[in-house]
């Protein structure tokens, strides 16, 4: 029987010599400039089910406006281009202000704008205004892009404010009318997005494009579509312009147009050798663009807009500081030594996964302080930093504890913006965009975030208020919490085929849900009873006779396959990727599974592991740990849940090492709003979330030192002893005094001093549940 559960979890004295370290460990990590080691292009590619889905355009830390490339290839895979952007593409098609990040499906990609050397009638066909582009005529870096249109010798610059972004445009000389074109009727995936509403307006003599568009893409398209209102203003001004509206073949020298083909072209003097274009978006009205433009960018300064954008870069990340070890500061590939060493590989890779981690959620609210609700109204200043696009069944397990972790107050509003959804739509948001629910995935993890944030101290806020807009949704349902199924789930305690599609995962995901909701609840003074009676529903979708959770009927019957073999009680996965999933109860999963014997469970998990090591990365989710999709990321901790550190090592260390580089193909997967970049900081880091709860499963880190600014001070993480062979914990200390507990409460952590974890070669039973 295991010794320790989620709720009686406590720091364990052990009578052990305090360690020896050398001074280097014991100095705080020298200042270093963190922009040097952010790469946007990790994650733009990846084969398959691999692909990362991120675009390397510039974007402000949680900025409304994300100005970036569009591209094409030798053929067109949607799922390849959620993110407009794709590394092995070979040509631009135009430049966007709005982009998903890390999505599985393809949306946002608005306002999309090129320019081209001059104009031409054949432009508004998306395959003859392309141009060739080469990644050796390209670069990325935060707040930056650039890139040169090869066909059209035409370089390309991008810059971005919060609510605006600025572009610069350098034309080969000699040119007789360089031109630009605006079309609104461009989304990411042509063959399904559209755009059903369009206007534009060009005022030559302001020298202005200004207008509204109406995207209907795969997620917006479910609630009627993002609603993007834009104002651009040229330097120089556009001599001669032109318009099409519903059908891009019938132009018009008219400077005004509307329908869902909307665009315009614009001509520049002769012999112009630069444009610059400063453009303001709102998801407001026009007027609202405008304001935001004039707030942010005010000149034509572009190094002076790019400067800032770094500056705030600079301000974000500066916050989280790590030193790699001595001993990675070998090459990490002799066959490419441009690469450098393993330490210049962990720094890109982890500094490029907090730049991507604070990409979304996307800030909401114009300077004003309005925007568009959830009822589809216009709302004033909530008094709050407003925020939406939480990818939450993904966020909730990494994402949203990080930020609790590294930035509580961000957080904070974060959780306000989810209950004030709330208010203005009338349901608990599960997944949101823009304006509008989506219903995405499964689940109700806007629980988890709220529950899990509460019980780590994020709370400026009506906690009554939140307690009853969540638990109502929890028991009663609602159409944007997607609880479907909820009736079975209650009556008979899981989801059943008859009631909802992927009833083993629904019964799984709502089970964690309301295990956090138990212990928030609890924390608050509330009667859970209710709640209680639903969280060990988990238990229901067991069958013995397998041992796997599987989908099942009403009649109580098991529909069983495989377990690698996908199957239609799971979403996105099989037996095996959600046969360990319920990290809120490890104890009672073992007491289910295994009858309580912790070494059969201990057999097995390491066993699937092994099989996992022999799978290779690549275009297909693999049988056995699949990183590229949520449902399995907390396995490589389950050993520390469960009460041996030492079977956490090995996992941890593999996905660090095998399932992230510092390359396009850099990540597993969707990053989904910053899910899997936030895993790495975690793993990274050698702590990891139970979302929804207050408790941490301790890893194995790769940094020699780690420290995160809070607003209470600064956490210090120490690992004397790592390299790669130091991978097992040896011994621990926090705040000076021994325990060999692997998981730690939030509150011990934040409040017990500075965590030394001692690592080193021998795999020893560190964290074994004391008798």
């Amino acid at each position: 029987m295991l010794a320790l559960g989620l709720t009686l979890l406590s720091l364990v004295a052990c009578t052990r010599d305090e360690p020896v370290e050398d001074d280097v460990t014991l100095e705080p990590v020298a200042d270093y400039d963190p922009l040097q080691w952010v790469d946007p292009f990790i994650g733009t590619g990846g084969p398959g089910a691999s692909v990362g889905s991120l675009n390397p355009g510039a974007v402000l830390p949680h900025g409304l406006v994300q100005v970036g490339p569009t591209t094409r290839g030798s053929f067109f895979a949607p799922f390849y281009h959620c993110g407009g952007y794709y590394y092995d593409d070979t040509h631009m098609v135009g430049y966007s202000h709005t982009f998903a990040h890390g999505m599985g499906v393809t949306d946002y990609g608005g306002i999309n704008v090129m320019p081209k050397p001059s104009w031409d009638a054949s432009y508004t066909d998306l395959s003859e205004r392309r141009s060739a582009f080469s990644h050796e005529e390209e670069e990325a870096s935060a707040g930056y892009y650039r890139v040169v249109q090869l066909d059209d010798d035409i370089t390309v610059e991008l810059t971005a404010t919060e609510h605006a972004g600025m572009h610069r445009w350098t034309f080969p000389e000699g040119l007789d009318a360089p031109a630009a074109l605006f079309d609104l009727h461009f989304t990411n995936n042509m063959q399904s997005d559209r755009v059903d509403e369009a206007e534009i307006l060009v005022d030559l003599d302001a020298g202005t494009v200004s207008g509204k568009q109406r995207l209907l893409g795969g997620y917006s398209g479910r609630f009627g579509g993002l609603q993007h209102h834009f104002v651009a203003e040229l330097d120089p001004k556009p001599i001669s312009a032109g318009t099409w509206g519903a059908d891009p073949e019938a132009l018009s020298d008219d400077l005004s147009a509307e329908g869902a083909g909307a665009g315009a072209w614009l001509v520049f003097p002769e012999g112009t050798t630069e444009v610059k274009m400063r453009i303001g978006v709102s998801f407001v009205d026009v007027d609202g663009a405008a304001a935001n433009l004039a707030a942010e960018i005010a000149d034509w300064d572009f190094e002076a807009v790019r400067a800032s954008a770094e500056s705030s870069w600079r301000d974000r990340l500066d916050g989280v500081r790590v030193r790699p070890p001595a001993a990675d500061d070998v090459l990490f590939d002799e066959d490419a030594p441009e690469r450098g060493t393993r330490a210049d590989r962990h720094m890109r890779i982890f500094h490029t996964a907090l730049y991507h981690a604070h990409v979304w959620p996307r800030g909401f609210t114009d300077v004003d302080g309005r925007y568009r609700g959830f009822d589809g109204e216009v709302h004033g200043d909530p008094g709050f930093a407003y925020y939406t696009d939480f990818s939450l069944w993904d966020t909730f397990r990494t994402l949203h504890p990080w930020f609790t972790l590294e930035d509580p107050e961000l957080e904070n509003d974060m959780v306000k913006s989810l209950l004030q959804m709330t208010r203005d739509g009338g349901a608990l948001p599960k997944w949101p965009m823009a304006h509008g629910y989506t219903g995405g995935m499964i689940g109700s993890p806007a629980q988890q975030v709220v529950g899990g944030s509460w019980l780590k101290g994020v709370r400026d806020y009506d906690a009554d208020e939140a307690w009853e807009l969540v638990h109502k949704a929890a028991l009663e349902g609602q159409s944007a919490a997607s609880r479907s199924g909820l009736d079975s789930y209650q009556d008979l305690g899981y989801v059943s085929f008859e009631a909802s599609g992927d009833p083993a995962s629904r019964t799984l995901e709502f089970a964690w849900s309301d295990a956090s909701l138990v212990a928030w609840g609890n924390a608050l003074g509330k009667d859970t009873s209710a709640i209680e009676a639903q969280a060990g529903n988990w238990k229901n979708t067991y069958d013995p006779s397998t041992g796997f959770f599987w989908g099942r009927y009403a009649d109580g019957t098991f529909q069983t396959v495989d377990p690698t073999h996908w199957n239609e009680g799971f979403t996105e996965g099989s037996a095996w990727h959600y046969v360990w999933m319920v990290p809120q109860d490890v104890p009672g999963m073992i007491e289910l599974q295994h009858k309580g014997d912790a070494q059969a469970f201990l057999d097995r998990y390491d066993d699937f592991w092994a099989e996992s090591y022999k799978e290779e990365d690549g275009p297909q989710p693999e049988l056995y740990y699949w990183h590229g999709n949520e449902p399995d990321i907390h396995y490589a901790f389950m050993g520390s849940l469960a009460g041996y550190a030492d079977h956490s090592a090995d996992p941890a260390r593999f996905v660090l090492d095998e399932r992230y580089d510092d390359i396009a193909f850099g990540l597993d997967g969707n990053d989904d709003g910053g899910t899997l970049s936030a895993w790495y900081l975690w793993g990274a880091s050698g702590l990891f979330p139970v979302a929804g709860f207050d408790t941490y499963a301790i890893g194995s880190p790769i940094f020699e030192r780690v420290e995160i600014d809070r607003p209470d001070g600064t956490l210090v993480i120490r690992a004397p002893g790592v390299s790669e062979q130091g991978r097992y914990i040896q011994a621990a200390t926090l705040g000076g005094e021994a325990f060999s507990s692997p998981t730690l409460t939030h509150a011990e952590l934040i409040e017990g001093g500075e965590l030394v974890l001692e690592l080193g070669p021998q795999r020893q039973g560190w964290g074994e549940p004391q008798d």
